[in-house]
């Protein structure tokens, strides 16, 4: 599968060239920022689901576990991730209570294996 042949390939030489092998950046895939503290995995889903059918939702995470304010939503199609992009660039897009207003993105693709906030 892919992520075989990228952990076996990426970093070795051909041709005395060193190989970067990268995914391609998925156009499902929108980043996320302005999250508050509490926004949980649970949370993204579910704001996000109502521009279409939600892939994975996940919370950013630094190394104890805290947000770092980010978050990635993976659509199951294009349309819907397209939707939820044209809204949350041309209106305010909140998520909790705090009135603080999210802030989205296309995604591309970066080595990260978090899960994510959970709920606790």
């Amino acid at each position: 599968n892919a992520e075989k042949a990228k952990r076996e390939l990426d970093g070795t030489s051909r041709k005395n060239r060193i190989l970067k092998i990268r995914f391609a950046p998925n156009a499902t895939a929108l980043r996320v920022s302005n999250l508050g503290p509490f926004v949980t995995n649970e949370l993204l889903y579910r704001a996000f689901e109502v521009f279409g059918p939600v892939e994975s939702a996940k919370v950013q995470v630094d190394e104890r576990g805290k947000s770092t304010g980010e978050g990635i939503v993976e659509y199951k199609n294009k349309p819907s991730a397209s939707a939820a992009l044209k809204h949350c660039s041309e209106k305010c897009f909140f998520l909790d209570s705090s009135l603080r207003p999210c802030f989205v993105e296309p995604y591309t693709y970066q080595d990260n294996n978090s899960d994510g906030l959970s709920e606790k």
